[in-house]
Parts: C-alpha cells; sequence; structure tokens
C-alpha cells in the first residue's frame, strides 16, 4: 500500500458513521451514569443527616415514654385509692427530654392549671376531679 491508499483508509475509518454512533452511545451512556452517581450521592446526602437526627432522638424518646407510662400508672393508682386531685410533674421540664424540644415536642402535656382542656379530658379519664402539674 502506498500513502495515498492509507490516506483513503483512514478517512474511510474515521468518517464511518458506526464508529460515530458507538462513540455518541458511549458518550452518552458515561454521562447517564455519572447524572446518576451524583443524583444519589446528593440523595444520601440528604437522608444521612435525618436518619443521624432520628437516632439522636432515641433516648430522649425512651425517657419520654417510662415517664408517661409511669405517670399514667400513678394516675390509675390515684383514681382506684379514690383521691380527687392528681399533682404530677411537668415532663416538659425535664432535662433529659430537652432535645425534644428543638426537634420534636410532642404536644398535649398536661398543664399547670386544672382547666386546661387536656387536663380536664383526662381527669374525666381517670375518673379524677382535677389533674395539674407542678
Amino acid at each position: 500500500m502506498d500513502s495515498a491508499q492509507l490516506s483513503v483508509v483512514k478517512v474511510q475509518l474515521f468518517s464511518d458513521e458506526s464508529l460515530v454512533k458507538i462513540f455518541n452511545k458511549n458518550l452518552i451512556l458515561t454521562i447517564r451514569w455519572f447524572v446518576l452517581i451524583v443524583l444519589l450521592a446528593g440523595i444520601i446526602q440528604g437522608v444521612i443527616p435525618s436518619i443521624r437526627a432520628g437516632f439522636d432522638l432515641i433516648e430522649p424518646l425512651k425517657t419520654y415514654a417510662v415517664l408517661w407510662d409511669t405517670r399514667h400508672n400513678d394516675l390509675l393508682l390515684a383514681s382506684a385509692e379514690g383521691e380527687h386531685v392528681f399533682i404530677g410533674s411537668d415532663l416538659t421540664k425535664i432535662e433529659e427530654l430537652r432535645p425534644l424540644k428543638t426537634k420534636l415536642w410532642i404536644t398535649g402535656d398536661f398543664e399547670t392549671f386544672p382547666n386546661y382542656w387536656i387536663n380536664t379530658c383526662a381527669a374525666r379519664l381517670y375518673k379524677l376531679d382535677e389533674i395539674y402539674v407542678e
């Protein structure tokens, strides 16, 4: 082969539409994978802090559940013993539950005055005249 024939072969190779199509398909496939990886990285970066925040709430929520169950048992006992007034502790002022206040606070706790609607409803439920917290 002389140099003129080699030039013709080179031109035919690079002008071949099938090579261009293969190159374009590989480029498109590479771009798709890149976009997928970037999207997944963004999703993971957004989800991990939420998961960590959820784990940080486990201990305060366990404490809240234990305190709530204890108070429930105390209310049942007060009702069974014929007491008319129940004075409990305010769960919102307990230091171990402080992390709940900034992330998630469970509303609907008893208030310091017995006429608060939740106090009134709970008093009816437990068959007491008044419930309030100090």
